[in-house]
């Protein structure tokens, strides 16, 4: 059966990584009831995983998003607006794979492109100053098991240009893009900013401030996790022990006795015994960011791209906020 155009709309949300996707993901789970009784249906990363016919859209940087058979999810999905969030839609995962940015987005705006014969599709990016996504994506990967210093895990990912992508979206033939700063978006402001970014109807009147999502470790808090992928095995739930019971020490760290005390009531009594050499090694250790000097070096690498990228018409938002 030949599918016709529909007058579904269909808003993605496609990231970045490390770009407020946890925020966003987060207001429309709490908002979801709410959007719904407006017709508007929402899949963020859990229900595409937890639904065999929507899981292909999590691939959609593969190229496998071709089969006729992936849109009639889609069309049965309820509402007459369907809101899709996953900050990897567009397959950008610096730090995972060594390199920087890896080509899956060309894939993943053809595919995107490809729903568009179908749809109304709207494209919503969000885009962070490549310093402070480093930052973030450290912190990130070393949550995840990392175990190099900032300075290595940075030569590692090379040049993230936001350029070459947000010209691809441009060219999509897609009417509907906006890419938004993250610095600009996520300023202390309500969850109306992100409806209004979203076009979601109903939610200028919402007036909860945004609330942060997936919150990175730093600091002497993320030297002493670093410390443990190196030298303790860490297994995934007992990392995630790890980052929680280290968050208050993000500041300043704290005595040996006391990190001995939060590991044995974080469960992680076997740690205890690491404490000490634990400190020491965030004593010594190398920075977990730039500093001054390194961050003008690695922005004035971007400085061009970034110029070019905040005179296109489809990216909103302050371009002050991107400066230093």
């Amino acid at each position: 059966m030949r599918l016709a155009p529909t007058s579904k709309q269909l808003v993605f949300h496609l990231g970045a990584h490390r770009a407020g996707s946890s925020t966003i993901q987060g207001t429309l789970e709490r908002r979801r009831d709410e959007l719904d009784a407006r017709g508007v249906g929402v899949f963020v990363r859990r229900d595409l995983a937890a639904d065999a016919l929507m899981r292909p859209l999590l691939a959609i940087h593969r190229g496998s998003l071709r089969a006729l058979p992936s849109v009639w999810p889609l069309v049965r999905a309820p509402g007459s607006t369907v809101v899709i969030s996953e900050e990897s839609l567009l397959g950008l995962m610096p730090g995972r794979r060594g390199a920087s940015f890896y080509p899956g987005h060309v894939r993943a705006i053809r595919g995107l492109r490809w729903l568009a014969r179908f749809f109304d599709v709207r494209l919503r990016w969000i885009v962070r100053r490549q310093d402070r996504l480093l930052e973030s994506i450290f912190s990130f990967r070393v949550s995840r098991g990392e175990t190099d210093d900032f300075a290595t895990f940075a030569a590692r990912c090379g040049h993230l240009a936001w350029l070459p992508i947000a010209r691809a979206l441009e060219a999509s033939g897609i009417a509907d893009v906006r890419v938004a700063l993250f610095e600009d978006l996520f300023d202390a402001g309500t969850e109306a900013r992100l409806g209004a970014f979203l076009d979601l109807p109903g939610s200028d009147s919402w007036r909860e401030p945004m609330r942060r999502g997936n919150v990175g470790l730093r600091g002497p808090a993320l030297q002493i996790l670093r410390y443990l992928n190196r030298a303790a095995s860490l297994d995934p739930e007992q990392r995630r022990a790890a980052h929680a019971t280290l968050q208050p020490y993000c500041a300043e760290p704290p005595p040996e006795e006391d990190l001995a005390q939060a590991f044995e009531r974080g469960s992680l009594g076997r740690l205890a015994r690491l404490s000490a050499s634990a400190l020491s090694f965030a004593a010594a250790a190398p920075p977990t960011g730039f500093d001054d000097a390194a961050r003008r070096d690695f922005l004035r690498r971007h400085e061009a791209d970034n110029r070019q990228l905040l005179r296109m018409r489809i990216v909103v938002g302050d371009a002050a906020r991107w400066e230093l």
